[in-house]
């Protein structure tokens, strides 16, 4: 068998004869061996040991021993390792990337990508990769099964860029097409353009970019006010946790949507112009839970009329000029976040835009308008309103007359008006609704 010319040896204790699978012990079949000593023969003892040993090895493989035939090893050796390289991770690496920040590696990026999107492996990033040209990944081959790049740490390894590579310095595009799964976890990007880092999907939104999971460190070191480390365009459904920056306070997006729907974002922004700018395209429905957004100009800026039903819910906005500044848009909202910027300059524009802080008012109460002007509620909180006094003939919310005497009250929602007409100015006193 195999090769090995072995006497008759019956099987040892405990052991059925003909077994294949050495038995737990001291190694094989036999329970006397032990280490060798210079000079020991070859026993029958020990080579059915080996035997055994061997044996496991095929019987692992699924190869059938054959008597005489040594290479039937070799066979099992083989099968066993393509088993487990069939699930190995490419690498930029594999291309001859270097992978020391020095060494242009853009060439051994875009080869290892194409390899990882050909073969549904996943593309594993270890070092940082200095690109000196554009990247683009696309999705277009993988529109159905998806792409997977990880890496050993979001500050441990990724593409660093050198300053003023065309942006979109890092592309991600389905080239009109509509794609599924994307991931891009535990690595980083990071350029210095006066543009986009990372764009997700293309500006003139052809692209359908599904179920995307981001979990990345983005930064663009640029301080021009077209910076921007992350973009994102029709994209749908995706589960984002970033921590993106620009160049410095007042400059540029950290985060900028356009035509993003029904997402899920976490994270840290800021050093930027806009935390979170939602401009141009459908951006509806997405939640931003916790998010800290400081160091910037505005913390969350809106001027698309089509960013609707959009909320965020805790986290913080500090070190900003203003939190809120929401021209366009409707049914958006912020929900109870700790606030580290003084109260009135929390709200610069509150279109379309309602702020929910329990028993905090930031608003306080206005002067009472003249008779015939008319006040509208631009604080982003609901408002209740109570009239005391005067000589009122008609109060009109919305040019609608709900009350026509005065000691009435009335919920003045965000963005909402009311006129007062009187002979003797009354009081009013303003409170703040939660909810």
């Amino acid at each position: 068998m195999q090769g090995f010319l072995v006497n008759p040896v019956g099987a040892p204790p405990n052991v059925a004869p003909g077994q294949v699978i050495p038995p737990t012990g001291t190694g094989g079949w036999g329970r006397d061996c032990a280490p060798g000593i210079r000079g020991t023969g070859l026993n029958a003892d020990t080579q059915n040991d080996i035997l055994g040993n061997m044996l496991r090895i095929l019987q692992v493989a699924n190869v059938q021993p054959t008597p005489n035939r040594f290479d039937d090893l070799l066979d099992a050796l083989r099968v066993i390792f393509q088993a487990s390289s069939a699930y190995h991770a490419i690498t930029p690496n594999d291309f001859g990337a270097a992978g020391d920040r020095i060494t242009d590696d853009t060439s051994a990026v875009i080869k290892a990508y194409k390899a990882a999107a050909a073969s549904g492996k996943e593309l594993l990033l270890t070092n940082w990769y200095r690109c000196t040209s554009q990247v683009q990944f696309e999705l277009a081959s993988v529109a159905t099964t998806g792409v997977r790049i990880i890496g050993i740490g979001r500050q441990n390894c990724g593409l660093v860029f050198d300053n003023n590579v065309a942006a979109p310095n890092l592309l991600i595009t389905s080239e009109s097409k509509a794609a599924f799964y994307p991931e891009y976890v535990g690595w980083g990007v990071k350029g210095n353009v006066a543009g986009v880092v990372l764009q997700v999907g293309d500006e003139g939104l052809k692209d359908e970019i599904n179920e995307l999971t981001l979990d990345l460190v983005v930064n663009n070191g640029s301080n021009s006010p077209d910076s921007c480390a992350v973009e994102m365009n029709g994209v749908f459904n995706p589960k984002v946790r970033l921590v993106a920056n620009c160049g410095g306070s007042g400059y540029g997006d950290a985060l900028r949507l356009r035509q993003t729907q029904f997402g899920v974002f976490e994270g840290s922004f800021g050093n930027a112009g806009n935390c979170i700018h939602l401009t141009g395209g459908y951006s509806v429905g997405n939640k931003f839970d916790g998010l800290d957004m400081e160091m910037a100009a505005c913390a969350i800026a809106i001027d698309s009329r089509t960013a609707v039903h959009n909320t965020w819910i805790g986290g913080t906005i500090a070190n900003v000029l203003n939190g809120v500044n929401a021209t366009a848009g409707s049914s958006n909202m912020l929900v109870n976040p700790n606030i580290g910027i003084p109260f009135a300059n929390l709200v610069a524009s509150a279109v379309g835009f309602t702020v929910d802080i329990p028993d905090v008012s930031l608003l306080g109460t206005p002067a009472v308008p003249l008779s015939g002007a008319q006040y509208t509620n631009s604080s982003g909180q609901r408002q209740f309103v109570n009239l005391i006094g005067g000589t009122v003939s008609a109060v009109q919310m919305n040019g609608a007359v709900i009350a026509k005497s005065t000691d009435v009250g009335f919920m003045l929602n965000p963005g909402a008006s009311v006129t007062l007409a009187y002979t003797s100015p009354p009081a009013w006193v303003f409170t703040p609704l939660s909810g």
